[in-house]
């Protein structure tokens, strides 16, 4: 699944995809992600890594960093609770650093631009 998000994070950070040829992108790196979640199924909690990567997808797919920083904090969270199950410290810490940065991104640029 991480080397799907490496693949979709560059491809969606070099293109402007959300044409018709773009919602071709999307599903197959929605079709991706729900293929990932299937492979590496250890439990109903294996459904908390595969909602946040489809998650993610559309929230870079849209392209609209506002949108991004909301759609963060859904995806952190399931990727936070699935880190806590399975004793992974290094997801929890990760994932806890997203939702700061995405909350500090909400407030300090998107309140400046609502000032502007």
């Amino acid at each position: 699944m991480t080397g799907v998000a490496l693949v979709r994070e560059i491809l969606f950070f070099k293109n402007d995809l959300r044409d018709k040829k773009g919602k071709l992108v999307l599903m197959c790196f929605l079709c991706a992600a729900a293929v990932c979640g299937w492979i590496t199924w250890s439990s109903i909690y294996s459904l908390l890594a595969m909602v946040a990567s489809m998650i993610s997808v559309v929230s870079f797919w849209l392209g609209n960093p506002r949108i991004t920083r909301i759609l963060a904090f859904p995806t952190a969270g399931c990727m936070l609770i699935y880190g806590y199950i399975n004793g992974s410290v290094a997801v929890m810490i990760n994932e806890s650093l997203i939702i700061l940065s995405s909350l500090i991104g909400l407030i300090r640029l998107d309140r400046k631009q609502e000032s502007t």
